[in-house]
């Protein structure tokens, strides 16, 4: 399947999402230190970058603009545990900057796969494009 990095300051949150991803065949890889994505995607090849929009040591949506500059055929998923409307608002940012599915905190695991597969199918679309 995917190699995949999941990226949220709550330790917790990485665990439920690795938790979620790997008995459905996925590498994951998960940090809460949003400073150190890039250097782990410049170490690793991942396929897919699921990251919280919401972090304090870095605005989310600025990971998702910067990742989509640096690597423009990977996967990216914004999720968020804001109230819905703010959420939906991050959500629209997100998806103006490069990502490509988005999921609320709390997320059931068909949410989850359902993000994952909707943006591994956008990378691979770019990939066969370029």
């Amino acid at each position: 399947m995917a190699s995949i990095l999941v990226v949220d300051d709550e330790l917790e949150m990485c665990d439920l999402l690795q938790a979620l991803l790997e008995p459905a065949g996925h590498r994951v890889v998960t940090t809460t230190e949003p400073r150190d994505v890039i250097h782990l995607l410049e170490a690793s090849a991942f396929d897919l970058v699921i990251a919280d929009v919401v972090m304090p040591r870095r605005d989310g949506i600025e990971l998702v603009k910067e990742l989509r500059q640096k690597s423009p055929q990977l996967g990216i998923i914004a999720m968020s545990g804001a109230k819905p409307l703010r959420r939906e608002l991050f959500f629209e940012a997100g998806r103006q900057f490069g990502a490509d599915a988005t999921f609320g905190k709390p997320f059931s695991k068909e949410e989850v796969l359902g993000s994952v597969a909707e943006a591994l199918k956008k990378a691979a679309d770019r990939k066969a494009v370029a």
